[in-house]
């Protein structure tokens, strides 16, 4: 017998544990790092959109440059988004975490070049000052953050001793505010040892080694890798090359967050469209249950153009907020493993096919107030 249930679906619909799913994305309107110049009505349908598909976790970008652009004088407006960005989030049950990095023109070590954000601090007590100015607004609210991006590649234009001892300063500064602030190394642009892009000026290969000779043993608390390999095969090996290389220096137990990986589909042909979500089932969802990954955040959630460069197409929503193929089958793999989707209509309501036993146990939960808001029909088999 077949059967549904009316129900309101919110990212925690299927449980209220954390998952290991998380998602990239500009929402902050900032001015480094792949902002997307969201307007507030845009912020509300990409976080709705994102709660929907049952991810958990957003990767924030916070830089120092758009925070305190002036000396001493932090954004009030700028902050002011940032707060908006994290109440709109907790309202789809969807926790964030803060990249920190990105030095104001003011505070860089060369402020005459067009890259000034990337080059080390002048003074690392004004960057301490600045960790610890945001740990504290922010305290009780977010308890992990990345420092810096890529720091293996071009977004870090100081060497990697000189990123150790600006990741120790963040670490002390964190810990200083809350013992319980957990850091994220940079992520490393391949596998911490060989450079996916060793022709690329600023490429550090060997980086793993570089970090832990200049001292980044014991400041920091989760390794993170970003990559873009076309097989999970690729991924595994990725893992297994930074993991040997952390056992060495006695960090093999440490936990593993991958906070960029996707599919870019430069052109938006249909053929590019079928490999995006063939990606997804291939690649991102056999990821999340690696035995030493502990989260996966997609890059990114919106494409920034139809068109342009490689980077502007990653997206698993079209510019305009439509769902791609993409969408659909990640929102499938987070759902339990007995949901299948069913269908989508013009309204924006889901059909998931599952089976009487979990259309049972939703049914029950569904009637707990204020816990699921987005519109879906569950089918039974």
């Amino acid at each position: 017998m077949r059967w549904s249930i009316p129900l309101f679906l919110a990212g925690a619909a299927f449980g209220a544990a954390p998952t290991p799913y998380g998602m990239d994305d500009g929402f902050d309107r900032g001015t480094a790092w792949g902002a997307n110049g969201y307007s507030d009505t845009e912020v509300r349908v990409a976080i709705a959109k994102l709660g929907v598909s049952g991810a958990q976790w957003y990767r924030g970008i916070a830089t120092w440059g758009d925070v305190e652009p002036a000396k001493g004088a932090p954004s009030k407006t700028y902050l002011a988004r940032q707060d908006f960005i994290y109440e709109i989030l907790q309202t789809h049950g969807i926790q964030e975490y803060m990249q920190l990095g990105g030095q104001p023109k003011w505070a860089s070590s060369r402020p005459d070049s067009a890259d000034f954000w990337a080059y080390p601090p002048v003074d690392q007590a004004q960057w301490s000052a600045h960790v610890t100015f945001m740990a504290n607004r922010f305290k009780g609210k977010i308890n992990y953050w990345e420092i810096g991006n890529e720091e293996d590649w071009i977004f870090w234009k100081g060497d990697l001793a000189q990123y150790v001892a600006y990741l120790k300063t963040a670490y002390t500064a964190l810990k200083a505010v809350d013992p319980a602030n957990q850091v994220l190394l940079g992520g490393l642009a391949s596998d911490g040892l060989t450079h996916w892009s060793p022709q690329t000026p600023g490429a550090k290969s060997k980086a793993i080694q570089q970090l832990y000779a200049a001292g980044a043993k014991g400041y920091f608390d989760i390794m993170n890798l970003h990559a873009y390999p076309a097989t999970y095969k690729e991924w595994e090996d990725h893992i297994a090359v930074a993991y040997g290389e952390m056992a060495k220096y006695g960090d093999a137990g440490k936990r593993l967050w991958i906070t960029e990986t996707g599919f870019s589909t430069l052109g938006d042909a249909a053929d590019k469209l079928k490999a995006q979500a063939a990606f997804v089932r291939a690649v991102y969802a056999p990821l999340v249950k690696h035995p030493k990954v502990d989260k996966v955040f997609w890059y990114n959630l919106r494409c920034k153009s139809g068109e342009g460069a490689n980077e502007d197409n990653f997206g698993l929503l079209a510019n305009d907020f439509s769902a791609r193929p993409a969408y659909d089958t990640l929102v499938a793999v987070i759902r339990d493993g007995s949901a299948r989707l069913q269908s989508r209509d013009a309204n924006g309501i889901t059909a998931w096919r599952l089976s009487r036993r979990v259309c049972d146990a939703l049914g029950r939960a569904s009637a707990r107030p204020g816990r699921y808001r987005a519109p879906a029909l569950l089918i039974s088999d």
